[in-house]
């Protein structure tokens, strides 16, 4: 599903399927219209700018791009929400391109609440019965190794003590040893980034797990309307492949508007009711990822934003 503009030669791509057929049914076609009247609008500012300082160099020009590309995905977002705050993600996320001339951006979007949480303990070390579980079951399904080990040091790293858990690891016995000591954070990951300095999240662990879990989920509900196939399956030891497809194809037809609407898929008659305390349908936290390119050169940003509310975290890559 795309919208062009003959105008300036932009394209606007969203709702881009997953491979499984079909497109997301996100928004009606006069959203589709108003976005592509935001890129349009975006792309024009853009090479307004860069046309003041034609030295610019191809890098400088991609940075502002890479930069412009995050403002696009918050217009854009905004612009859905306006009819309501149940909007239908697949894996893939949004995905919205912009071109002028020599320089492009492509721009992806993914609601961060259809992630698993990582507050998977109390301050006070206590297990959470909502969050843990759903961790344990998504390391389990990536079948990535050590997985007692990750559980427990991302346990010790949130805690306020410093007695290691049995397969975990406390400052004094451990990251106060390293050649460059530092303390645990005793306290929960700010960002993905800092699970790096957490023993065993080694940056292959983290490549797999990043799509699925997130630190912005702070309550540990999970949208049914935007988690992926892998998240789905770890919110229930209950949970199918069958029942989760059944689950994707109902929300890529509408999206559900109140958890109990899970209840009349096929399937989740009965299963539904062990979910209703883990789930949610609504979004506001996205993450983005922009990537521009100028010439032979490209930059690219990585944001999270909350809808009305602004950026939460920034870097460029």
């Amino acid at each position: 599903m795309r919208a062009h503009s003959k105008e300036r030669g932009v394209a606007l791509s969203g709702l881009r399927s997953s491979g499984e057929g079909g497109f997301v049914l996100i928004a009606a076609l006069v959203i589709l219209a108003v976005l592509a009247a935001i890129v349009t609008e975006f792309v024009y500012r853009v090479h307004v700018s860069t046309s003041r300082a034609s030295n610019f160099a191809d890098g400088q020009k991609a940075a502002l791009l890479a930069g412009k590309g995050v403002e696009l995905a918050q217009e854009a977002v905004k612009e859905m929400l306006k009819s309501g705050p149940n909007i239908a993600i697949d894996k893939d996320g949004l995905i919205f391109t912009a071109s002028e001339g020599g320089a492009s951006v492509v721009v992806r979007v993914h609601d961060e609440l259809g992630k698993a949480s990582l507050r998977t303990v109390y301050p006070n070390g206590v297990e959470n019965g909502r969050t843990h579980p759903v961790l344990s079951r998504l390391l389990e399904g990536l079948r990535i190794k050590g997985r007692e080990g990750l559980e427990d040091a991302l346990a010790d790293w949130i805690d306020g003590d410093d007695q290691p858990r049995a397969y975990g690891a406390e400052g004094p016995e451990h990251y106060l040893r390293l050649k460059s000591p530092y303390e645990a954070r005793n306290g929960y990951p700010g960002s993905l980034g800092e699970l790096l300095m957490i023993r065993g999240f080694t940056p292959e662990v983290l490549a797999t797990l990043k799509p699925f879990i997130s630190p912005y989920n702070t309550d540990g509900l999970v949208n049914v309307n935007t988690a992926t196939m892998e998240v789905l399956l770890a919110l229930s030891e209950e949970m199918t492949e069958e029942l989760a497809s059944n689950l994707i194809t109902r929300r890529m037809e509408r999206p559900f508007r109140d958890r109990s609407e899970i209840m009349k898929v096929p399937g989740f008659e009965d299963a539904g009711y062990g979910l209703m305390d883990g789930i949610r349908v609504e979004s506001r936290i996205f993450s983005v990822h922009s990537n521009a390119a100028s010439g032979e050169v490209s930059r690219e940003i990585e944001a999270v934003f909350e809808a009305g509310k602004g950026v939460l975290y920034w870097r460029r890559l």
